[in-house]
């Protein structure tokens, strides 16, 4: 991997251009975006950029953007962290349950006018905290199409976890309608076949064999329209869908444990988002309502006993938001807005051990949270080539526990943020960012929950902060040779409340919850490259890399010793190899995962977790004519083995000897995924 890295930095370094070079041509078409001023910070690629590939969907076209990743965004509440890094006619999609990679696939290639990829900023784009942005920006004309799509999974045991899909868009003048019903497939791809071994202090070693399960499922159904109400663009989306999962371990055969889980919820949201020109100014207006109820169970057998831990939830999210663009002039664009929201969590639990009751701290709470966020950004392009962003949000959020815990806390935290970007040469940009950003805090770590897989109680804690941290971030990018690009990003991070578990005293003892553990620092080195091959011999071949390397330090709070962020996994490796084969109207390719690692620290108790081996998978795709598209994949081709280590001790880690050491290896199952998809 360190050649592909050198070879690629060796790229860079002799294709990058010099003052006054021309941009290469493969990137645009004869003049300007129309929606953006063409600056050294905008690509727009047209479809014959994509043509090699041939797409069905926009979102196979974003899949090919140099120096691009598509992110989906995080599952946050509230509206502005959420965003996927994705623009649809320059506007974000008016949902968070309706995926933008799910409208993106609704999206025929063939209605795609262009894609414009921001990097930095822009005036009059709202970037979402982003620093790189793709805007799919579609054709004006009249189109109506239809996409069904079948899949299964099928594992060497020989069990199947099918599902598929039928989704429809229509645009009629400036109206479009869009809709779809899905069977969803969910799957575990570490489930299989292995060991369970214990190790007591005194040498005492025992061993069985396990087997370890999970699958699941579910269905849903999205609908969406487009179109002019009052002088500006209304859309309004709605979504329902119902989920389930199930899974299971056993320990000897025949058993002497059984675990079985079990979930299932149904969700429903509905979203509506009105956005006007007034001159100078831009009104966008966003309303989102969403709900869910879930319930779990959890029941172990073995000899002589038997546990069974329930868990039921109702969450609710209402956002209503705002948001003004003055174009104060042509490189300077100001913004401003609000957004609030109201959430709850009303979540009960109920653990019975051989019959008897269990009584669980925090076992049945109502959390209830109303926040405010009041923002600010200006973006100014200061030369063709030297652009700044730079604003704050302003939140504050009040929070009422009520039920087995009763309190009411408010927050208040000014957010800043700063984005420099510097463009020297065309296909040369330097990103400096500067930001302050602040967590969220987990509702359900305020309810008790019980973990049967690993014997253990999970107490909850009402008295979470969330957790902050300042960000100070460097991206070097490096374009060449057309499709070709290399990101080195450096970034140091300071943290505050960094949430972890803490050790609380209880009736029974001490016990740990979540809970801040303090201040910390974090650092991380990417390398992202996308190296485009036919000029070493392999016509349409693209290969991409990347690598991360990632670093922490913190105050354990139980052997106040230094130690790792809990979870943090100390490197990513990834590559992947894809070749057009235009010839043969496919395309095909090798993907290639490192193994990872991730350690929890617990009052009693180090937990680790790891994926040995590599990660390795093998694509075909066949796109004859007519819409047609069979994709046929080779998952985990080289099975790899899933580990989890958990070293007890007799206490408090801090004090007391290790009790036992449990071991358990599970052997993963190579799966075969076939896809046929049509698109009419």
């Amino acid at each position: 991997m360190s050649l592909m890295v050198m070879l690629l930095a060796a790229a860079a370094t002799a294709t990058a251009p010099v003052e006054g070079q021309q941009a290469p041509k493969v990137q645009g078409d004869k003049g300007p975006p129309i929606a953006l001023a063409a600056t050294s910070s905008i690509t727009v690629y047209k479809p014959d950029f994509f043509a090699a590939n041939a797409p069905i969907t926009a979102l196979d076209m974003i899949g090919r953007l140099p120096g691009f990743s598509y992110s989906g965004g995080d599952n946050v509440r509230g509206f502005a962290g959420a965003a996927a890094n994705v623009l649809i006619d320059g506007r974000r999609v008016a949902s968070k349950s309706d995926s933008t990679d799910s409208v993106l696939n609704r999206i025929p290639a063939g209605d795609v006018e262009r894609i414009e990829l921001i990097r930095g900023s822009a005036p009059g784009i709202d970037m979402q905290g982003r620093t790189v942005m793709a805007n799919v920006v579609r054709k004006a004309a009249n189109a109506t199409s239809l996409v069904l799509s079948v899949q299964d999974n099928i594992f060497a045991d020989g069990h199947t976890i099918p599902g598929g899909k039928i989704e429809f868009s229509k645009r009629i003048g400036d109206q479009t309608f869009e809709g779809s019903l899905a069977r969803y497939s969910a799957l575990d791809d570490s489930v299989g076949d292995g060991r369970y071994t214990v190790i007591r202090a005194n040498g005492l070693q025992t061993n069985q064999n396990a087997r370890t399960s999970g699958q699941g499922g579910g269905v849903g159904a999205t609908a969406n329209y487009k179109g002019p109400v009052l002088g500006g663009d209304f859309r309004a989306n709605g979504k329902l869908e119902e989920t389930y999962f199930k899974s299971g371990l056993i320990y000897g055969l025949p058993p002497t444990v059984a675990v079985n889980d079990r979930n299932r919820s149904r969700d429903g949201e509905i979203g509506l988002n009105w956005d006007r020109k007034f001159g100078a100014f831009d009104v966008e207006l966003v309303g989102l309502q969403h709900s869910q109820r879930g319930t779990s169970s959890e029941v172990s057998i073995s000899s002589g006993d038997l546990s069974v831990f329930a868990q039921s939830a109702r969450t609710g999210e209402t956002i209503l938001r705002g948001t003004v663009r003055y174009t104060a002039a042509p490189n300077l664009t100001l913004e401003t807005g609000g957004e609030g929201a109201f959430n709850f969590l009303v979540g009960k639990e109920r653990f019975i051990d051989n019959g008897a009751p269990v009584t669980l701290p925090s076992a049945n709470v109502t959390v209830d949270e109303k926040r405010g966020e009041a923002f600010g950004t200006a973006t100014w392009k200061i030369t063709p080539k030297l652009s700044l962003e730079a604003g704050s949000r302003f939140e504050y959020s009040q929070i009422s526990e009520s039920g087995d815990a009763s309190q009411q806390r408010s927050f208040f935290y000014a957010k800043p943020r700063a984005l420099l970007t510097w463009d020297p040469y065309k296909n040369t940009e330097l990103r400096l960012r500067v930001e302050r950003k602040v967590g969220q805090l987990d509702f359900t770590q305020f309810v008790s929950s019980a973990d049967l897989n690993a014997g253990t109680v999970k107490i909850g804690n009402p008295n979470l902060r969330p957790d902050q941290r300042w960000q100070f971030e460097a991206a070097l990018e490096q374009r060449f040779w057309g499709k070709g690009s290399v990101v080195v990003t450096a970034l140091h991070e300071e943290l505050t409340d960094v949430a972890d578990f803490i050790p609380i005293a209880t009736p029974n003892g001490p016990q740990d919850a979540p809970g801040n553990i303090g201040a910390g620092t974090s650092d991380s080195l990417g390398i992202e490259g996308h190296l485009p091959l036919d000029r070493l011999g392999v016509p349409g071949g693209l290969l991409k890399t990347t690598t991360i390397w990632r670093t922490s330090e913190l105050t354990d709070p139980v052997t106040h010793q230094s130690r790792r962020i809990s979870g943090q996994r100390p490197d990513v490796l990834q590559a992947e190899f894809d070749q057009d084969l235009p010839q043969w109207r496919s395309n095909w390719g090798l993907v290639f995962f490192k193994g990872w690692r991730e350690t929890y620290y617990r009052l009693g108790e180090v937990d680790r977790f790891h994926l040995g081996n590599q990660y390795f998978q093998a694509f075909w795709e066949y796109k004859p004519a007519g819409g047609w598209a069979i994709r046929v994949e080779g998952d985990n081709l080289v099975p790899f083995k899933f580990y989890r280590q958990r070293t007890i001790f007799a206490g408090p880690r801090n004090t007391s000897p290790v009790d036992f050491r449990d071991y358990r290896a599970i052997q993963s199952q190579p799966r075969l995924f076939v896809r046929i998809r049509r698109t009419l």
